[in-house]
């Protein structure tokens, strides 16, 4: 457990065209290929903008079979892939080129190109839970490019989230996975296709142990529950407390009877009490303060899932509340962050551990609320998935990290209240409920 204090911390409607799209006005027309190019780029122009121009009717068919590109293109860079293909349509002499919406409006292959198309290998699941994934798969044609997921537009707002192909899902609602692949020379990009699927609000199932099949608790009994939450670290024998011998800077010295019940919450309650502990190496050390701390680490651990915890941190200078996991196997790194904060009212750090304990990395994000989490009760979420993490602050993201060092090892829950620094005696972290789905 290492310090982990740290220092505080598209294309619109009318813009006008621009690179290859650009020019003055519409050149005159002539049979000769290059100035069909001209014009069909000067239409492209207009159709990129949605600002119809002055046109004959031989224009306006095509104008509007770009409209129509435009709008089911997944990006101004794929439309302009698909647009790019049809000036040399145009260079190439007569065609049939069809207008309107749906799968209607298509451009036929230029000359030497063939249609590729997708389809996907995969069977998306049914009614899939908040923080299950899905592991999506596709077949394209012979363009040798990959195919690509995306999450839609016309998706849920947070419903869901791709890395790569591993589809996380977040929230409730519909999450529509789009599949594209690319052209070349000799392949024209493929159509899009999509997957639809319907996130419910039922708690998902991936891997963890423990006495139940996940932890759900409120604190509004009068004494805590010792068959779930432990007042100490691993290292240390139960009543003699402990403090955390890897941050040098820790002030506390958490003891059992500095984790109290009342008013319907649990609190982890700091006070300016001189209290006889020792060092890493077991010398007799005298700390300034006492606090509190449970964790879960001899009773429940879990690989992957959704953690949300409703809490109120103290504020106040020399204050260090935390929400974090730690591995089971007592090798540290990695660890996840939660929630961090220093003394400030609105702003808080999520942060990942990974590497070595001699060569320690990490990544953090400092978040400003606009609300005061000092006063009245704030969420604090985690969705930790396969290859990609997610914090929550009130229900909304504030923070995403993907990659390789995301851990993938079962992982234990702690909350404390540490002190490194002059705290006002009676600071309190209070915490009204914890839920981990996994």
């Amino acid at each position: 457990m290492q310090a982990r204090r740290k220092g505080k911390p598209s294309v619109r409607k009318g813009r006008k065209a621009t690179g290859l799209f650009e020019s003055a006005g519409p050149p005159n027309r002539s049979q000769h290929s290059t100035a069909l190019i001209q014009r069909h780029v000067w239409l492209l122009s207009r159709a990129e903008e949605e600002t119809p121009p002055t046109m004959n009717q031989t224009d306006r068919g095509l104008f509007h079979l770009l409209l129509d590109l435009r709008s089911r293109a997944h990006s101004l860079q794929q439309y302009r892939s698909w647009a790019i293909a049809s000036i040399f349509i145009v260079a190439a002499g007569p065609c049939q080129l069809q207008g309107g919406g749906g799968s209607s409006g298509a451009v036929q292959s230029a000359p030497g190109q063939t249609a590729q198309a997708i389809t996907f290998t995969s069977t998306p699941p049914t009614s899939p839970a908040v923080s299950n994934t899905y592991t999506a798969s596709a077949t394209g044609g012979g363009s040798d490019n990959p195919v690509t997921f995306s999450i839609d537009a016309s998706s849920t707002p947070k419903a869901c989230s791709v890395s790569e192909a591993t589809v996380g899902f977040s929230g409730t609602g519909t999450c529509v996975v789009d599949a594209n692949q690319a052209g070349n020379s000799n392949y024209t990009a493929a159509p899009q296709v999509q997957q639809t699927i319907t996130v419910t609000d039922s708690v998902g199932s991936t891997s963890g142990s423990g006495p139940t099949a996940g932890l759900s608790l409120a604190f509004n009994g009068t004494s805590l529950d010792t068959s779930t939450w432990q007042t100490c670290y691993w290292w240390v024998s139960a009543g003699s407390g402990c403090t955390n011998f890897g941050n040098p800077q820790e002030e506390e010295w958490y003891l059992a009877s500095q984790d109290i019940f009342s008013g319907g919450a649990f609190h982890l309650v700091e006070t300016q009490t001189p209290t006889q502990g020792w060092t890493k190496s077991g010398a007799p050390e005298t700390y300034p303060y006492r606090s509190g701390i449970v964790t879960t680490y001899s009773s429940f651990n879990f690989t992957y899932g959704y953690v949300q915890v409703t809490a109120r941190i103290p504020g106040g200078t020399g204050t260090w509340p935390t929400l974090w996991l730690l591995p089971a196997n007592k090798a540290w790194p990695p660890e996840i962050d939660i929630m961090e904060n220093w003394g400030s009212s609105n702003q808080i750090q999520c942060t990942v551990h990974w590497g070595t304990s001699s060569n320690p990395q990490q990544a953090d994000q400092q978040v400003t609320s606009s609300s005061d989490l000092t006063s009245g009760w704030h969420t604090y979420g985690l969705l930790w998935q396969r290859g990609s993490l997610t914090w929550y602050l009130d229900g909304k993201v504030v923070d995403t990290y993907t990659g390789s060092a995301v851990p993938n090892q079962p992982m234990y829950f702690l909350a404390n209240l540490a002190i490194d620094g002059p705290a006002t005696s009676g600071s309190s972290f209070d915490i009204q409920s914890v839920q981990i789905y996994h």
